[in-house]
C-alpha cells in the first residue's frame, strides 16, 4: 500500500493514524513525556493524534477494549501499543493496561523491560491468579506479558477463559490494549477477538500486498468482527499536514 485511500478502499474501514519509519538511532522507540508536545518527533506527534482519537471513540462509542493485529509485520505491532499505552494513561488520564496475547512471539516485556514470565499464559492453565499477573509501569499504566507455557497459543487462547478475563478486567480498567500475533500467519486474532470491542490491523506501507491483507483479514470477516480501522506503520515521509489534521 502505498496510500492512505488504497487501504481504505480495501478494507472499507478508516485509516487512523501514519506512523512514521524512525529514522534517527538515537531516537527511542517510547515517548518518554507524553506531556511535552515541544520535544515530540513526527512519530510521537502520530501516536498523539492516534491516542486522542481512540479516547474519542472510547467516550462516544464505548470502545474500550481493543484488540491490536499486525499483519506482516516482523516486529509486530507492541511499539504501537506500547505508545499508546503511554499516552492513554499519562496525557489522557485512562487507567490504561495493555495485554500480550502474542503468545507465540512476544514482545512488550522487552519493550517495557520487565520479566516475560508469570503473564498471560499462566493465567489461562489457571496456574496463577489474574491479580498476581498485572505489572505496574507507571503511573495508571500496567502490563500483562505473555508468560510463559509449554501449550500451544491457539489452544490456550480458544477457550472461554480469556473472554472471562477481559469481563473481570473490564470492571477495573477504562482502557485495555490487546496485542495479537501476526494475523498473516495465525488465527488467533480471530479467536480472541469476540471478547474485545473490535480490532485494529496494522500494516506496513508499501510492503505488503492487498491479497495477503484480504487473506488475512477474512478470518475475521467471517466472525463479523468490527474493524475500527487500521494504521499505516513504517511510512516513509511525513503526512502532509492536511492529512494529518484529518486522520
Amino acid at each position: 500500500f502505498r496510500s492512505k485511500d488504497d487501504l481504505e478502499s480495501l478494507l472499507k474501514a478508516p485509516v487512523l493514524a501514519c506512523i512514521n519509519k524512525k529514522r534517527r538511532w538515537l531516537e527511542k522507540e517510547l515517548v518518554r513525556d507524553p506531556l511535552n508536545p515541544g520535544k515530540f518527533t513526527p512519530r510521537m506527534h502520530s501516536y498523539r493524534i492516534l491516542a486522542d482519537q481512540l479516547h474519542f471513540l472510547a467516550k462516544t462509542k464505548h470502545l474500550n477494549v481493543l484488540l491490536f493485529s499486525p499483519v506482516a509485520l516482523p516486529k509486530g505491532a507492541a511499539i504501537v501499543i506500547g505508545n499508546l499505552g503511554i499516552f492513554m494513561s499519562k496525557k489522557l488520564g485512562h487507567e490504561t493496561l495493555i495485554i500480550d496475547a502474542d503468545l507465540r512471539n512476544p514482545s512488550l516485556h522487552k519493550l517495557f523491560g520487565v520479566p516475560k514470565s508469570n503473564g498471560l499464559a499462566e493465567v489461562l492453565e489457571e496456574k496463577l491468579e489474574s491479580e498476581k499477573a498485572i505489572q505496574p509501569l507507571r503511573e495508571k499504566l500496567s502490563l500483562i506479558t505473555a508468560g510463559d507455557s509449554a501449550l500451544d497459543a491457539g489452544f490456550l487462547l480458544d477457550g472461554t477463559l480469556f473472554s472471562d478475563l477481559i469481563k473481570k478486567l473490564r470492571k477495573k480498567y477504562s482502557m485495555i490494549l490487546i496485542h495479537s500475533s501476526d494475523l498473516r500467519d495465525h488465527r488467533d486474532a480471530a479467536v480472541i477477538a469476540p471478547a474485545t470491542d473490535g480490532v485494529i490491523l496494522v500494516i506496513s506501507e508499501g510492503s505488503v500486498r492487498r491479497q495477503v491483507v484480504q487473506s488475512a483479514y477474512f478470518p475475521l470477516q467471517e466472525k463479523h468482527i468490527n474493524l475500527i480501522g487500521t494504521i499505516m506503520a513504517n511510512r516513509h515521509y511525513p503526512l502532509p499536514k492536511v492529512l494529518d489534521d484529518s486522520v
